[in-house]
């Protein structure tokens, strides 16, 4: 039996992508997994952050405008770097049911 099958109940599986494109309900999960009530001052202070300025798009902030696409490696990543990443990450890419970018893989 695979680990994360056995611990299921002692961690929460966050994606990037779902909590950039769903961040109140993701942490929403979060606050009830651990028990704390997610009050509307939290909610507040998530909105704060999500919804930043026009130039808010520094790399290690949480701030993000509202026109960010969280894609955008896609296109400034080179094709051979990803090949490589793919490679290097296939069986996470697969456990995280994410699509491979390079090719049809199952």
């Amino acid at each position: 039996m695979a680990i994360h099958v056995q611990m299921k109940s002692r961690y929460v599986r966050i994606r990037y992508e779902d909590l950039v494109s769903g961040t109140t309900h993701v942490i929403k999960n979060i606050y009830s997994f651990i028990g704390i009530p997610f009050t509307a001052n939290v909610e507040k202070e998530i909105l704060r952050l999500k919804n930043g300025a026009k130039d808010s798009n520094q790399m290690f902030g949480v701030q993000r405008s509202a026109d960010w696409n969280i894609n955008h490696w896609r296109q400034k990543t080179p094709l051979k770097l990803i090949q490589h990443i793919e490679n290097s990450c296939e069986d996470f890419i697969k456990q995280m049911n994410y699509i491979f970018l390079t090719d049809s893989r199952d």
